[in-house]
């Protein structure tokens, strides 16, 4: 009799682990996706509005997976160190004169699997928890953008009017590339404690 509840607890225990790894691999991807779709949008923005600078792009550099040393070989080529590369990609980035254009995110995956994240350890859960808060701000932060970029096409919005919302985009857009490349940190720091 003991051997059979022993048995079943061993099992039990036995299943947690491979629900709780399955739910891990689960989660991890999902962020990882979620991180991959986020780090480029931070090049785009900042470059866009000639805010580029040497730490921004260290950082998407390294979150983004872009390999930049190839797409920049021919301005190496000529000579040029990484400030003047920089200076040159927010000179174009600046001549392209468009907000980027953010898309709501979401961890679908993980949504899914919501009641279950309890087995993943409170520590765990915390930090999922709030990457999936600061999701939630970033997609209000999208709309927001979409709302004030919709008022700018009005045809019965002044030439003042159009300014005020213009400097709202422009500051819009850099407020939330910063929160994206806040999020994507906020990732590496679960994925440091795996």
């Amino acid at each position: 009799m003991a051997f059979g509840y022993f048995n079943s607890v061993i099992t039990k225990k036995i299943s947690e682990k491979g629900e709780r790894n399955s739910l891990k691999n689960i989660i991890f991807n999902d962020l990882s996706e979620l991180k991959k779709r986020l780090s480029p949008l931070a090049f785009d923005a900042y470059s866009k509005h000639g805010k580029l600078n040497l730490e921004t792009f260290e950082w998407i550099k390294l979150n983004s997976g872009i390999d930049f040393i190839t797409g920049l070989e021919k301005l190496y080529d000529d000579g040029l160190s990484l400030y003047q590369i920089i200076d040159h990609l927010n000179t174009e980035g600046i001549k392209n004169n468009k907000p980027t254009y953010f898309k709501k995110m979401n961890l679908f995956a993980t949504e899914s699997h919501l009641t279950n994240l309890g087995l993943l350890g409170n520590d765990l859960l915390k930090k999922i928890l709030e990457v999936r808060f600061h999701i939630e701000a970033f997609n209000e932060s999208v709309d927001n953008f979409r709302e004030n970029l919709k008022m700018t096409f009005l045809p019965e919005i002044t030439s003042e009017n159009h300014k005020i919302i213009s400097d709202q985009i422009y500051t819009q857009n850099l407020m939330i590339a910063k929160r994206l490349m806040f999020i994507v940190d906020k990732i590496n720091g679960i994925f440091v404690n795996k």
